[in-house]
């Protein structure tokens, strides 16, 4: 009640502000009240009106208008209150005495009452985010909504999802707004005065207030969140801090929604399926959370289980964010510079991968099988009889973060070394096998403390690279390493899409060597591999270029392997940990060339594929020498054929040649007829001679138009065709 109270004594007071400031809107007496508290009910009336507006209109508006809403940049917002003030300035008994005086004092009473009420609801907290760690029970209603009819797009989901984004963003934003002002104080006081018995979010720290906003935005933005805290070069220590957070402390969901889950992808009741299993979760992430638990025959094992419903609000936030994206870079030049758009399209992609837990049970199979021969690393092994799309049974590993340096020194381990070896494993998997995981963020990475192993988890996000893809890569970092600009340029283009206009490849060599002398000669502070790798990729875009996407999570991944070094090694000067990881790379190329392994990995698998070719080799051998006995060879040319080209091209030739005289013939006849229609020649000949002459240049007209339209059509029209053809295909 107080709350509704506080509400509606703000909208009040920003009313009667905006309606003293603003001419014409003065609102009617309400009748049946006596002076002088008729005016007083009037205001009430209109705070009253402008609160039900908010409360139900705002919704329902961003729910069937959420795509406009987005499109017009929150402007439609500020509109329905201009309306609002409109049907407001009609009904004033002041109108303000001049053309479109309505109108005028409709947008201006929106305008206004749009910057007063944010004032107000940020002094008096009103709109603040909840103070709520507690366990959410996931809503029905995205099961009933994930049914609603839709081709590609659910319009129903994502008009929810506008509503509830933009509300949550709002109150947050302001939130961390007010924090770094004067303001603050009396914000907190109100709150802690107004709402005793459901407490706002009083948090000191934007940081804080950062990672809640994103927890409260839900999985899509807990992701991207990682994403940012994965690269050191982007935020300060404290904003990274808290974001980390995200990899594993994210709210839980309840258990009996977990249990439900699993009973319905495995088909049994939960008891039948395992010995025991841990209703607290040992980890909660933005896609799911993991228990622990034992299989019936005691194996310990760890069950993750996907959020309930989550694939639903991931499509619908994916398709808001890439509608305000392309919004944004349909406006504004600097946002199309930043080629935003395939980096979402790439994110986007590896989100809707991880909603399959098939997928991430493959991938880790797969990476598994490839660390085999490093008997320092382990990637947990895969349950398939207790695994489905939304469930995935894990062996448990045990261990700390990777980057949980004072347990490792706790433990004696020698950091140095560790992260060496961690570089190394991370440029075999993205420079050898072809198959990296692309996740690498400290929650992803632990290390055993007993077993002195590195261990993989959560495979849901890897990529992959070809043969031919990773020597371009190696050939890109060794020469980064040589500080070697033109055959650096020459291999980043072979690692984008083709680009569309021609490339000045002397300014992008200069530009590159800039880049290199920058971060590699000149900065004795350097910033590290993944900030000159995310600098080379905006070089790009600015050339017109687009890195492929398979790149793209390449050099994520060497980035978020340094950024670990350099948390390991924390003693090392920066220049030296670039060093460090170019020598390891380097390394690891001098080490597969070795002709040893040369011969196993690479002389092996060409022999195969030549003795899988001899039969068809021997059978175009005979072929060859049977033509030969005949007096014919592969390159004996076939005259025929030669001659019915020639021929074809005589024809064709002749055609246009023809065509050629015969609409220079026709202009002549053209020009000639209009000409005659045009000139005076009353005084030149008699009344009959003129009418004949008119009558012959008239014909020549439309004949020679007619004839110029056919000719015309006639070479439009096959290319019509062929125009429709290639769009069919």
């Amino acid at each position: 009640m107080i709350y509704f109270a506080v509400r509606v004594l703000v909208y009040t007071l920003a009313a009667y502000a905006v309606v003293n400031v603003v001419p014409g809107l003065r609102p009617p007496p309400v009748p049946f009240v006596p002076q002088p508290y008729a005016m007083l009910a009037a205001f009430l009336a209109l705070g009253v009106a402008f609160g039900a507006m908010q409360a139900v209109g705002r919704p329902l508006l961003l729910f069937f208008g959420g795509r406009l809403y987005i499109w017009s940049l929150g402007l439609l917002s500020v509109a329905a209150i201009a309306v609002f003030f409109l049907v407001v300035a009609y009904l004033s008994p002041e109108r303000l005495e001049v053309p479109g005086g309505e109108v005028f004092s409709g947008v201006m009473g929106g305008f206004m009452m749009g910057l007063v009420v944010t004032l107000l609801e940020a002094l008096t907290g009103l709109d603040a985010p909840r103070q709520d760690t507690a366990e959410r029970t996931t809503p029905r209603y995205w099961r009933w909504l994930s049914l609603f009819p839709g081709r590609r797009r659910n319009r129903a989901v994502e008009g929810l999802r506008t509503v509830q984004l933009i509300g949550v963003a709002r109150a947050y934003a302001v939130e961390m707004a007010v924090s770094y002002t004067p303001l603050a104080p009396v914000r907190r006081f109100m709150k802690r005065l107004l709402y005793r018995l459901r407490p706002r979010l009083d948090e000191d720290d934007p940081a804080v207030t950062l990672r809640l906003m994103l927890q409260d935005l839900g999985p899509t933005f807990v992701k991207f969140g990682q994403l940012v805290a994965s690269r050191v070069e982007v935020l300060p220590a404290r904003w990274r801090e808290q974001l980390e957070l995200l990899q594993d402390q994210v709210r839980a969901f309840p258990f009996a929604e977990a249990q439900r889950v699993v009973e319905t992808e495995l088909g049994a009741a939960l008891e039948t399926l395992f010995l025991t299993i841990d209703p607290e979760p040992l980890a909660s992430a933005s896609m799911g959370q993991v228990h622990a638990a034992a299989l019936l025959d005691g194996t310990p094992v760890v069950v993750k289980v996907q959020r309930p419903n989550i694939a639903v609000v991931v499509k619908a936030d994916l398709n808001i964010l890439r509608d305000l994206l392309l919004t944004l870079e349909g406006r504004f030049r600097a946002f199309r510079r930043l080629g935003l758009l395939p980096l979402f399209d790439e994110f986007t992609d590896s989100l809707i991968d991880e909603l399959d837990y098939e997928t991430e049970a493959y991938q880790a199979r797969m990476l598994r099988h490839n660390m085999l021969e490093f008997d320092f690393v382990e990637v947990p092994a895969v349950f398939p009889a207790y695994s489905t799309r939304r469930v995935l049974t894990m062996q448990r590993v045990s261990g700390v973060k990777i980057t949980d340096v004072a347990a490792l020194d706790e433990a004696g381990v020698d950091r140095r070394a560790l992260a060496l070896d961690l570089f190394r494993v991370l440029i075999q998997q993205v420079l050898f096998d072809g198959f990296f995981h692309a996740d690498l963020h400290a929650g992803n990475v632990w290390y055993d403390l007993h077993a002195r192993k590195l261990a993989f988890l959560d495979m849901g996000s890897v990529g992959q690279l070809s043969r031919s893809d990773r020597l371009r890569l190696a050939q890109l970092i060794w020469a980064l390493h040589d500080r070697a600009a033109a055959p650096a340029a020459q291999v980043v283009l072979s690692l984008c899409e083709p680009p569309e206009a021609p490339v000045e490849m002397p300014k992008l060599r200069r530009d590159v060597e800039r880049l290199i002398n920058r971060h590699l000669l000149l900065d004795a502070e350097a910033a590290g591999i993944s900030e000159l790798f995310a600098e080379l990729v905006t070089l790009l875009v600015r050339h017109g270029l687009l890195l492929r996407p398979e790149f793209t999570l390449a050099f994520k991944a060497i980035g978020q392997g340094e950024a670990i070094m350099r948390t390991l090694m924390g003693d090392e000067q920066p220049g030296a940990i670039v060093d460090i990881a170019f020598r390891t790379i380097r390394q690891a190329l001098v080490r597969e060339l070795d002709p040893r392994r040369l011969g196993p990995d690479t002389l092996l698998p060409l022999t195969r594929e030549a003795l899988g070719r001899l039969p068809n080799l021997v059978s175009a051998l005979t072929s060859l020498l049977d033509d030969f006995e005949r007096g014919r060879t592969a390159l004996q040319l076939d005259v025929s054929s030669v001659n019915r080209r020639v021929t074809d091209v005589q024809d064709s030739f002749e055609r246009g040649f023809r065509r050629m005289v015969l609409s220079i013939s026709l202009a002549g006849l053209l020009l000639g007829s209009s000409l005659l229609l045009l000139a005076p020649l009353g005084d030149i000949v008699s009344g009959n001679e003129e009418f004949v002459i008119r009558l012959v240049a008239g014909i020549g007209v439309t004949a020679s138009g007619v004839m110029t339209i056919s000719i015309v059509a006639s070479m439009l029209l096959p290319l019509g065709r062929e125009v429709a053809r290639r769009e069919r295909r």
